[in-house]
């Protein structure tokens, strides 16, 4: 039950690079309106701070974690199986930000897979990490992703409030036809 650690070339920390630098590279590239409404958290009540603060720790440990968590044999199941569900999520995750980074700041974002999810970098970030804690088999990976994406769905909300009073009828309309995460849920 409890993990072994190991620092190691080939640990789980070369799958989560990627998913930690893109946010970045983003705010980099992107116009500097754009990379603000990335992260401007000042419309942030009390609550909301609590649960930025939980979601960003968990994020960051689930990080380093990764550089000593050692990643199955890449003939294992688990590994196969993980890197299958990395694969199809970093994809999407990489196409929301590239659509987040072009649309415009005073607009709902309407289109790509925008149309299949009102959170598509939250959801694909979950998916692609939950494909790294099944790399590793690590329990401790698993909980912290647990806490991670609970305290998401808080921010998640949070996010939903700002929108309906930021783009009003254009974002009620869109959470009619848009599910929150994917597809149906």
């Amino acid at each position: 039950m409890i993990p072994e650690f190991e620092i190691g070339l080939f640990n789980a920390w070369i799958l989560s690079f990627p998913l930690w630098t893109i946010g970045w590279f983003f705010l980099f590239v992107t116009k500097k309106d754009t990379a603000k409404r990335l992260v401007d958290r000042s419309w942030y009540n009390k609550n909301d701070k609590k649960t930025g603060f939980i979601f960003m720790f968990s994020y960051y440990l689930m990080v380093i974690i990764t550089f000593v968590s050692p990643l199955e044999n890449v003939k294992s199941i688990w590994f196969i199986l993980g890197i299958i569900l990395y694969l199809l999520s970093i994809i999407p995750l990489f196409t929301a930000y590239y659509i987040y980074a072009k649309s415009p700041i005073d607009k709902t974002i309407l289109k790509g897979i925008y149309k299949y999810s009102r959170n598509p970098m939250y959801f694909f970030a979950t998916m692609s990490f939950l494909g790294i804690v099944i790399t590793t088999k690590s329990v401790l990976l698993l909980l912290v992703l647990i806490i991670c994406t609970v305290s998401q769905h808080f921010l998640i909300l949070a996010e939903e409030r700002y929108c309906i009073k930021e783009y009003k009828e254009e974002y009620k309309k869109y959470i009619k036809k848009v599910p929150r995460y994917f597809l149906f849920f």
